[in-house]
């Protein structure tokens, strides 16, 4: 019987070996023949062997280049532990350092005309500190573990062999982010004047930048270039992007990667309050981006506003977390992450309720702005300070003054609440590398898994649902502007 894909395995202890999986060990037959049977029935078994495994290299040749680069990127298990020990070192997020007010920051280039000690940074200052005294109060490691659920073991695997490269033409490791007005940091400010310069360096609020700095200041200093720790990063979000304007840039995102032989390692998606009833289009992007980069690390963030937050298993959200299990992408679930600090009945979340009564902690849940009272505002209002007064997010844990122009403070959360996804995302790359390396303890423990060669045939959503959500990653027809007659205004048509 052909031997499937998904039963090569390469094992990996402190030996390594191809092997096939069996179910039951074979039959030994002792014969008394001729010596020089027994030579030429050896013989015939290793010419039968050697066709064997060459037919099954040639079927499935696209395992070639990773039992190969296992053998070459792996060959030094001792380096490997050490590797594993500093991962699991860093999911301790308790010993993470604690968050530095963006201006305090030593990479924060100042003004000519700074001044450190203005009134707002007192106030910035002392909500930092506030932060720093209950975020290990509210994300914990229980409570990280619990919200995320991972993917794809393949595509781990793929990105811990892609971490632990060496050399120097070693490329970076490739990180795409899509989203929307919650992504580019809408309503996210320490103090009034964050995020003015685009997001460069400690002077980015929103989260992709928070986590871009943690990577930075975690991993990256903390491997230097003992492994492939350097991450370029593609900041994708825009402002009211749904999965349809998602679809809409992968064609030449996926031309650019191709075309310079590179590939996407990870893709972190976060879309869910722009999609709406659009999960046939979210569907589709994962579609494509697995047919064209089948390696990818995809993440998917559900986001922690109430909607979502109260709708466990119906609705929308039903179908999106159907759609992240039906292809085997990893989800942070974060409305998850709020109704376990919001309801579940274990001792540490029954203890945090009790400290901060009525508050939310890690997502605002309730759709008002108040006055530094209590006094709930009776209008929608996307300004900084009420009629001179600061307003601050309602029955919300850090109080946090409200910095930034935005309507609608749960679609778009104060700072903190990027913190904590930034650190949620990292968490998870983290876990990412931990679970493709292998670690266990003081061994590696490794099975290289084969990639199914083909996406799944069925669909979560209506199969021409999905399909109606086309893009053209190969137009038939390309007209150059760049070459034609400048004097006689003459275009040349391309036919491809």
């Amino acid at each position: 019987m052909p031997l499937q894909p998904s039963s090569l395995r390469l094992s990996s202890s402190r030996s390594r070996r191809l092997a096939t999986s069996r179910s039951n060990p074979t039959p030994t037959l002792r014969l008394m023949v001729p010596a020089a049977a027994v030579i030429v029935l050896t013989l015939s078994t290793i010419y039968h062997q050697t066709s064997y495994l060459h037919e099954i290299k040639s079927k499935y040749s696209y395992l070639n280049k990773v039992i190969i680069d296992h053998h070459r990127t792996h060959n030094n298990e001792e380096e490997e532990v050490k590797v594993c020990h500093n991962i699991q070192s860093l999911l301790d997020v308790s010993q993470w350092p604690d968050i530095v007010f963006f201006e305090d920051h030593p990479d924060f280039s100042k003004p000519a005309d700074h001044d450190p000690n203005r009134d707002e940074n007192v106030v910035a200052r002392a909500t930092v500190a506030e932060f720093n005294r209950i975020r290990n109060s509210v994300l914990t490691m229980n409570l990280l573990d619990e919200g995320i659920n991972e993917g794809s073991l393949y595509a781990a695997q793929s990105f811990a062999q892609r971490f632990l490269e060496r050399g120097n033409n070693i490329r970076p490791l490739s990180v795409a982010v899509t989203g929307n007005s919650f992504t580019i940091g809408s309503n996210c400010g320490e103090n009034t004047v964050q995020g003015h310069s685009g997001g460069v360096g400690p002077d980015g609020c929103a989260w992709p930048h928070r986590l871009a700095q943690r990577w930075k200041e975690l991993v990256t200093r903390s491997f230097g270039n003992t492994t492939n720790s350097e991450i370029e990063w593609r900041m994708l979000q825009s402002n009211a992007q749904a999965s349809n304007n998602v679809m809409h840039r992968l064609p030449s995102l996926i031309e650019e990667y191709h075309s310079n032989n590179k590939t996407l390692d990870v893709l972190l998606l976060n879309n869910g309050i722009s999609d709406g009833t659009r999960i046939a289009w979210f569907e589709a992007v994962v579609r494509v981006v697995l047919e064209h980069f089948p390696q990818i690390v995809i993440i998917s963030l559900v986001d922690g506003i109430p909607s979502f937050v109260n709708d466990d298993t119906q609705g929308f959200l039903g179908s999106y977390t159907m759609t992240q299990d039906h292809y085997n992408i990893t989800r942070i679930d974060l409305a998850k992450m709020c109704r376990l600090l919001r309801d579940s009945d274990k001792e540490s979340y029954i203890a945090l309720r009790k400290e901060y009564p009525n508050s939310s902690l890690l997502w605002p849940q309730v759709e008002k702005l108040i006055y530094a009272n209590g006094t709930a505002l009776t209008e929608e209002f996307s300004g900084v300070k009420h009629h001179g007064l600061p307003v601050y997010w309602a029955n919300y844990t850090p109080r946090v003054e409200k910095t930034q122009f935005a309507y609608y403070p749960t679609n778009h959360p104060p700072w903190t609440t990027h913190q904590y996804v930034a650190d949620s995302v990292l968490y998870t790359l983290l876990r990412t590398l931990k679970t493709g390396m292998g670690c266990e303890g003081s061994t590696i423990q490794r099975e290289i898994v084969a990639k199914s060669s083909s996406l799944p045939e069925t669909t979560v959503a209506d199969k021409e649902e999905v399909e109606r959500c086309f893009v053209c990653l190969k137009p038939r027809d390309q007209l150059d502007a760049r070459t034609h007659n400048t004097y006689g205004c003459q275009w040349n048509w391309n036919e491809q």
